[in-house]
C-alpha cells in the first residue's frame, strides 16, 4: 500500500518542481548566517514554511499555463492531472502547513521572519494566480513585465531579509538599511538570469499578446536587457564597498563572485548565433546557476562566520 501511496505522490511531487525551489531555501540559509547562528528548530520551522510555500506557488503555476505550456513542457501538469484528488488533497495540504509554520514563528516569537516568508509568499502565488484581482488568471503578474520585476524583487529580498530576521537584534540595527540595499542589489542580478530563462517563452507569450517583455522587446533585446541589468547589479553593490561598515563589505565581496558567473553567462547568450544551442543553454544552465551560484555564496557566509 505504501508503495502505491508512493507511487502516485511521485508525480505531484515532480511536479512541484524540488530542485527548481531548492536554491530558494539556500537565499534564506544565506540570510540566517550572515549575523548571527540561529537555533537549528527555529531554522528548520522556517525552511518548512518556504518550501511549503513554494511547492504550492508552483503547482499553481503549473495549473495556471496549461495553455502556454500544453506543447513545449505538458509534463507536469499531465503529472498533477494522473490522481486528481490526491493531487487537491497534498496542494491543500501545502497550505495548512504553510500557514502552521508560520503560526508557530509567530508565536515563538519569530514574527518579522514569518512576515518575510508570507511577503514572499504573496507575491510568488500573485505571479501565477492573482488574487487580488477579479480576474485572477487573465491579471497575474508574470503576464506583466512590471509584475514579472515586482515578484523577482520582492521575493528574494524577502527570503533575505526571512534569514537575516532571525537575529535577536534584528529591527534595531544601525546597518539594516546597508543590508537592505545589498539584498535587492543581488536580487538584481538573480532577476537577469530568470528574465533571461523567460525569454524561451517569447513566441508562445507573443501569441497570447502577454505584456512580458520578451513579448514586448523580443527574445533578443531581452537577452541583452538581462546582460545590462547583471552590469548594473554588479556595479550598485561595488557602491557598497565605499561605506564604513566593513562587515557589510566584507560579505559585498562574498556575493560579487556569484553575481559576476550570472553575468558572464548572460553576457555569453548574446554571442551565441545558433538558436537550437541557444534555448538548450537558456532551458538547463539557468538551474545550474542558481543552485551553483547560492550554493557557493551559502559555502563563503559560512566559512567568513568562522
Amino acid at each position: 500500500m505504501l508503495s502505491k501511496l508512493a507511487k502516485n505522490l511521485y508525480p505531484i511531487f515532480y511536479a512541484a518542481r524540488f530542485f527548481k525551489n531548492l536554491p530558494l531555501l539556500f537565499i534564506f540559509l544565506s540570510g540566517c548566517f550572515l549575523i548571527t547562528t540561529p537555533n537549528f528548530a527555529i531554522l528548520l520551522l522556517a525552511s518548512i514554511a518556504i518550501l511549503s510555500s513554494s511547492f504550492f506557488m508552483t503547482h499553481v503555476n503549473v495549473i495556471t499555463d496549461y495553455e502556454l505550456d500544453k506543447v513545449k513542457k505538458p509534463s507536469f501538469y499531465n503529472a498533477l492531472a494522473r490522481n486528481r484528488k490526491l493531487s487537491k488533497i497534498v496542494i491543500i495540504s501545502e497550505v495548512i502547513i504553510f500557514i502552521l509554520a508560520l503560526a508557530l514563528l509567530v508565536i515563538l516569537g519569530y514574527s518579522y521572519t514569518s512576515l518575510f516568508i508570507l511577503l514572499f509568499s504573496i507575491v510568488a502565488i500573485a505571479y501565477s494566480y492573482n488574487f487580488f484581482s477579479n480576474k485572477p488568471k487573465e491579471k497575474r503578474l508574470k503576464v506583466y513585465w512590471w509584475g514579472h520585476f515586482l515578484v523577482m524583487m520582492v521575493g528574494y529580498t524577502c527570503l533575505w531579509l526571512s534569514g537575516l530576521s532571525l537575529s535577536p537584534q534584528f529591527i534595531t540595527r544601525a546597518d539594516l538599511l546597508l543590508w537592505v540595499l545589498l539584498f535587492l542589489c543581488i536580487a538584481l542580478s538573480e532577476y537577469g538570469v530568470f528574465l533571461l530563462e523567460s525569454s524561451i517563452d517569447y513566441k508562445e507569450e507573443s501569441v497570447f499578446k502577454l505584456k512580458s517583455m520578451p513579448s514586448l522587446i523580443g527574445e533578443e533585446n531581452t537577452i541583452k536587457l538581462s546582460a545590462f541589468i547583471g552590469l548594473l547589479s554588479i556595479l550598485s553593490s561595488a557602491f557598497l564597498i565605499l561605506n564604513n561598515n566593513w562587515h557589510v563589505q566584507l560579505y559585498v565581496f562574498a556575493f560579487l563572485p556569484a553575481m559576476l558567473v550570472r553575468c558572464l553567462y548572460e553576457i555569453f547568450i548574446i554571442f551565441v548565433s545558433n538558436k537550437d544551442k541557444r534555448q538548450h543553454l537558456k532551458k538547463y544552465i539557468p538551474d545550474i546557476l542558481f543552485i551553483g551560484t547560492r550554493l557557493y555564496t551559502l559555502i563563503v557566509i559560512l566559512i567568513l562566520m568562522k
